[in-house]
């Protein structure tokens, strides 16, 4: 009890020390919430709102069903999540966070998978977009497409991975087992479509109107969230609190990891965005940057994650079970980068040969770099799970 309110009273105190900086710092705080309002009203709601109408008018008129009983004998023995899974995955990483949840979220609200399906379809079925990926980070940050397409490649390899691993989630305490049957699958899918059409019962007025408007609340609630955090990194940053926690984190690297890097990681860790951005001005390898964009873009940032607690809110799938995939996620896209790198990109000739570019600084590197960032994170996860438990 002690624990709690005096937990509850640091976030208060947080918020009172919060709302003190927007004060005296009002014009930096403006350009961030600008620089978010930017980045929403220019990438994120034109490339996620037709999506999610089109998830919408899908699960409306049962072609979800009808998709999910022809991949049923690929997905189940595979990934061992139903056959909607297939559109879950193409979706979710076509459109970028945090479409994939929010299509989990629908079928799982028309139960249409049990939790622990759920669970494991969000452990791959959530990622940043390929245009996102190759435009953004490739070109815009690195100024070289095949640094974006070498991400690309390596992300979803470890979302695939990461979904493997979680195939077998919830299977010791769900042990159903569920037979497949081949026979007529296309008619049993067009039954299934036509079953999906009648429960649902609206027509395409209504269905599309909902659809809209549905998607018009959650494209602003996203939009806040970016908001949000684009003032949050900035806060944190002009008050000096990451320069203290750069400090840390080279303390306890040995100075393996300097304070620049750490600074990119802790922005990373918040926003995957601004994380990416910082590591252009590092004074590091291109390799290592690659490591640490992985590293960064698979994590997705706090603000992802604030998405997708907002999107599961309402159904029983656990946030937590999602938060260990994206470690594991992290992790596996990470590793990709670090062996597939120097088979794709040869080093230019004017990238000095050092100690920082050996294969054991790198394997240092590497691990440093991810024992502090799973430390962080789940230092994080036991602070979010104390924000939401009852103070009393």
């Amino acid at each position: 009890m002690k624990i709690k309110k005096w937990f509850f009273g640091l976030l208060s105190l947080a918020a009172g020390i919060m709302t003190i900086s927007m004060i005296l710092f009002p014009q930096q705080i403006l350009d961030a919430a600008r620089q978010g309002l930017f980045l929403w009203a220019n990438n994120v709601f034109p490339s996620l709102f037709p999506f999610y109408v089109i998830n919408q008018l899908l699960i409306g008129f049962g072609i979800v069903n009808f998709i999910g009983t022809l991949f049923e004998p690929i997905m189940r023995p595979l990934l061992n999540v139903p056959g909607e899974g297939a559109l879950c995955f193409s979706l979710g990483i076509a459109s970028g966070y945090p479409m994939g949840a929010k299509l989990i979220s629908s079928l799982r609200s028309i139960n249409s998978c049990t939790k622990y399906e759920a669970e494991r379809l969000m452990s791959f079925c959530n990622s940043a977009g390929p245009l996102f990926i190759i435009g953004v980070v490739g070109i815009g940050i690195f100024n070289n497409p095949v640094i974006g397409y070498l991400l690309v490649l390596c992300n979803y390899a470890g979302l695939l991975s990461t979904g493997l691993l979680f195939r077998i989630h919830g299977t010791i305490e769900h042990k159903n087992i569920i037979h497949l049957n081949n026979n007529n699958l296309f008619k049993r899918a067009i039954q299934n479509m036509k079953a999906a059409q009648k429960k649902d019962g609206r027509n395409f007025n209504y269905l599309f109107s909902d659809s809209v408007k549905d998607g018009i609340n959650l494209m602003l609630t996203i939009g806040g969230y970016i908001i949000i955090f684009s003032v949050i990194v900035r806060l944190i940053n002009i008050t000096g609190l990451t320069t203290s926690l750069s400090n840390v984190i080279n303390i306890i690297s040995k100075g393996l990891i300097s304070k620049e890097i750490a600074i990119g990681i802790i922005n990373g860790i918040f926003e995957m965005t601004i994380g990416c951005n910082t590591l252009k001005e590092l004074s590091i390898s291109l390799y290592q940057k690659t490591i640490l964009a992985g590293l960064i873009i698979s994590w997705g940032g706090l603000s992802t994650h604030a998405q997708i607690q907002n999107v599961i809110e309402h159904t029983d799938i656990s946030y937590m079970s999602y938060f260990c995939a994206k470690i594991a996620h992290s992790i596996l896209t990470a590793t990709y980068v670090y062996f597939i790198y120097p088979l794709i990109i040869k080093p230019s000739a004017t990238e000095a040969i050092s100690f920082n570019n050996s294969w054991l600084s790198n394997v240092e590197f590497s691990l440093a770099i991810i024992i502090i960032v799973i430390a962080v994170i789940v230092s994080m996860a036991i602070i979010n799970s104390l924000a939401f438990r009852d103070p009393y």
